[in-house]
């Protein structure tokens, strides 16, 4: 990683010394301080780091300056660098003023003269990191383009030699010996990609450093069916961030308050398994990125909605009749309020508080698919997690494994029957003991059917 660059701007020298050696004492020597003492002064910084290739990380700007006001340096400096994060000092700011920076320039934080070093500090930590965390996804999704592009070249190319091997095979009967061993290696090139295709896959699952960071207290049991998978979980950490509404009679966005920070997780079942569920699991990723991170949709059911209307889109189903689709649990935390909101689509929710199971059930209806038009709504349930709470959301994959004396699926009653008796244990007990339950009931004679995704989570995170 390059230096960090973070341009402080202030028209008293006083101020940008005090500031400047704050940070210089705290931040590390990746860290460099720019400062100006105006408006202009600082749009002329912004314009050379940007001539130089230089990412602009952080902007500090006092809003009274007499020669260009704070929140109008940060619009200018947010045309240049858009994903730089603005902190505005506000000794004699107006709302206005701060609503401008808010609307013009993504504010991401205001702090009032006098400033606490600590909480200065503190902020300015957070939003380097907010920074470079942006600029990792971003680096993530551009690597996982160009993976899925290889992949995509690679399936093609082997897919031709197949049709090949195969013409050699119906005009060389004599020569069936040899026309065997081409096969077996061109079905090993086609396992190879596939194999290659499962590092792609677990590219867009969720880190462990961020489950750890995001859940705390957790276990998920994963397991593929096949080399790769069309069950995946998702989870991101949603920072808070000040929340608008638009007014009807002027048009204008109003600022409303900061929303609070929010945990969310989600276990995902693809229509399918192996390669075709593979890809749908790559869409529904993609899909999931989009409307949480890029576009800031934090409510269970709206997300479902959005989500349903993207798969339809991105498969055109409207024209093609494809009925491929989704089931899906997910769960949004909010730390701050205490509560865990949950939507699903086929995909239910069972938790536990004091010693009590509870079963909340999905909508019917899953995500994307060719049936019952583009409009679908989803149920939101609101749950109080002020006591202690473990949570389980899961695909169908270990309910409907067959397997025990009598070949019969496992059903979600047994499943419920063994969280209860575990629920209370550490989690990663939990899971050892629902891996084993699994591995008795299929025996050495079943082979597993489906891909097979659990989640627990113990609460409070």
């Amino acid at each position: 990683m390059q230096k960090s660059v973070i341009l402080c701007i202030d028209d008293e020298s006083i101020i940008l010394r005090s500031l400047r050696t704050e940070l210089r004492d705290a931040l590390d020597q990746e860290h460099f301080i720019e400062v100006a003492e105006s408006g202009q002064e600082a749009l002329d910084i912004a314009r050379e780091l940007f001539e130089d290739g230089l990412h602009l990380e952080v902007v500090i700007c006092d809003y009274i300056m007499p020669d260009i006001k704070g929140d109008e340096v940060l619009a200018q400096i947010h045309k240049v660098f858009p994903q730089s994060r603005k902190i505005m000092l506000t000794g004699q700011s107006s709302i206005e003023g701060i609503t401008n920076a808010i609307n013009q320039a993504n504010l991401y934080r205001f702090i009032a003269k006098p400033w606490d070093p600590e909480d200065m500090l503190l902020t300015v930590k957070e939003a380097v990191k907010s920074y470079r965390n942006d600029l990792f996804i971003a680096q993530k999704n551009r690597e996982l383009e160009e993976l899925n592009a290889q992949l995509e070249q690679k399936v093609i190319e082997r897919t031709r030699e197949l049709e090949r091997a195969n013409l050699e095979l119906s005009s060389a009967v004599n020569a069936l010996h040899e026309q065997k061993q081409i096969i077996e290696k061109k079905s090993s090139n086609i396992t190879s990609s596939i194999n290659y295709a499962q590092q792609i896959q677990k590219a867009i699952l969720t880190p462990e450093e961020m489950l750890k960071d995001c859940l705390g207290d957790y276990f998920i049991i994963y397991k593929p069916r096949d080399i790769v998978s069309g069950d995946f979980y998702w989870c991101e950490k949603i920072e808070e961030r000040p929340v608008f509404e638009k007014d009807p009679i002027r048009g204008e966005n109003i600022f409303k308050g900061i929303q609070n920070e929010k945990v969310i997780l989600a276990a995902v079942d693809c229509t399918g398994h192996g390669v075709p569920g593979a890809f749908m699991s790559m869409i529904a990723n993609d899909l999931l990125n989009g409307i949480i991170i890029q576009h800031h949709f934090v409510e269970a059911d709206q997300i479902l909605n959005k989500l349903h209307k993207g798969i339809r889109t991105a498969l055109r189903q409207r024209e093609t009749q494809n009925k491929d689709g989704l089931d899906v649990a997910l769960c949004i935390i909010d730390r701050y309020d205490q509560t865990l909101e949950y939507a699903g689509a086929k995909n239910p929710l069972i938790y536990f508080q004091n010693n009590e199971l509870h079963h909340i059930r999905a909508d019917k209806l899953p995500v994307g698919g060719a049936f019952l038009g583009a409009e679908r709504f989803y149920t939101k349930h609101i749950i109080d997690i002020s006591q202690e709470t473990t949570l389980y959301i899961f695909s169908d994959g270990f309910q409907d494994q067959f397997g025990g004396p009598y070949k019969r699926k496992f059903m979600i009653k047994r499943l419920k029957e063994i969280l209860w008796e575990i629920h209370q244990k550490p989690m990663p007990e939990q899971q050892k003991i629902l891996e084993e339950h699994l591995h008795r009931w299929m025996g050495t004679q079943e082979a597993q059917i489906d891909d097979i995704l659990l989640i627990g989570v113990h609460l409070p995170l």
